[in-house]
């Protein structure tokens, strides 16, 4: 199964009855193997492919996941892969259909769609011997933590590597500003894993020493978060919880505590072509791209150079679901879905939420 996106104009064509017509795409295979261990995350996979590839590398290519490292990843993990697959400039990304995506389907509440799934299970993976253009090799157990950036998200930096690319460059020492999350892309898997960190600094009598932003991936996420307590540890750290909409990813974030022309380091999530994590009237600010549990650690402690994991126990890494959290039970125990709710509901539900969810 591929998902391809089309541009507007596309659209239009075929709106009128003309063809649409695509460049047949080129496939290019990443092998994952082993399994990710401590502070490695699915994000750290595709920064390594992007830093790999390059922002163009995937440009008219298919790339597609496979190998035995593929079931150490959650189906929110693989989704976020996928996701982030625009920075290389891939057509699309897949992953072969496994029990991950079962267990997530009938966690959700969609046995039926896994029923189907499974009586097609063969037509949602790679043919035996598929042959490919081009093919990378990425061991998951050796995988560093990934840190891309700043400028582009192919510039990237393995944690060992990093401090010695500050001092190469003369970029920033210090982190000025953390964003967790996007409008697109934040599971209730990454929320908790940022909250894990965040619940081992407020019990260690530790705040946020720079601001920094929470922007849920979709309604579904922003009330489960809410519900499981998660918005609270946030701001308690001192997090500002923001609306499950576009927001500091495309540049639409004010930041009053730097002053114009001030160099500053962003710890940002998502980058969107064009637009960097751009801040507008700041071209001095530095944006990088690294996964939520690092920024949550550089956020208690702002210095990029000398990150504390050592100090720090790895976050949780029970796989958490969107609409099934499992924060305050074992990853053994069947979730509790949120009930489904009717648009109205949902406005009324937010018109009703804190102040503090609201652009800065």
């Amino acid at each position: 199964m591929c998902a391809v996106g089309v541009g507007g104009a596309d659209a239009v064509d075929v709106m009128a009855g003309l063809p649409w017509e695509l460049k047949a795409p080129k496939v290019i295979g990443v092998k994952l193997t082993g399994t990710l261990s401590k502070w490695t995350s699915p994000k750290d996979v595709i920064c390594k492919v992007a830093g790999i590839l390059t922002v163009k590398g995937g440009t008219g290519s298919i790339v597609e996941y496979f190998g035995d490292g593929v079931d150490a990843i959650s189906a929110t993990g693989m989704g976020t892969i996928c996701n982030m697959g625009a920075e290389i400039g891939a057509t699309t990304s897949m992953f072969p259909y496994n029990k991950r995506m079962r267990d997530y389907l009938v966690a959700t509440g969609r046995t039926a769609a896994a029923d189907l799934a499974d009586a097609f299970a063969a037509n949602l993976r790679a043919d035996e011997g598929a042959e490919y253009d081009q093919i990378i090799e990425i061991n998951l157990s050796t995988l560093e933590p990934q840190i891309n950036g700043p400028f582009t998200p192919d510039l990237a930096h393995p944690l060992s590597e990093f401090a010695s690319a500050l001092k190469k460059n003369g970029w920033p020492s210090e982190l000025g500003a953390g964003l967790i999350g996007s409008c697109t892309n934040s599971s209730y898997e990454d929320m908790q894993r940022a909250a894990s960190v965040a619940r081992q600094a407020l019990a260690a009598g530790i705040k946020a020493k720079v601001p920094f932003t929470i922007t849920p991936g979709s309604e579904q996420i922003r009330a489960t978060i809410e519900r499981d307590g998660l918005v609270e540890v946030f701001e308690k750290l001192g997090g500002t919880v923001l609306a499950n909409a576009c927001g500091p990813c495309i540049g639409q974030w004010k930041r009053t505590e730097v002053a114009k022309g001030e160099l500053s380091w962003g710890g940002g999530y998502f980058f969107f072509p064009g637009s960097r994590l751009r801040s507008r009237k700041n071209r001095r600010r530095k944006n990088s791209l690294l996964s939520f549990q690092k920024k949550k650690l550089l956020q208690a402690s702002p210095t990029p150079s000398s990150p504390p994991t050592t100090a720090t126990s790895p976050p949780a890494t029970t796989e958490t679901l969107p609409r099934t959290p499992l924060s305050r039970a074992p990853s053994s125990s069947p979730p509790t879905p949120l009930p489904a709710t009717s648009r109205s509901t949902r406005r009324s539900t937010r018109s009703s939420a804190p102040t503090a969810r609201r652009f800065r």
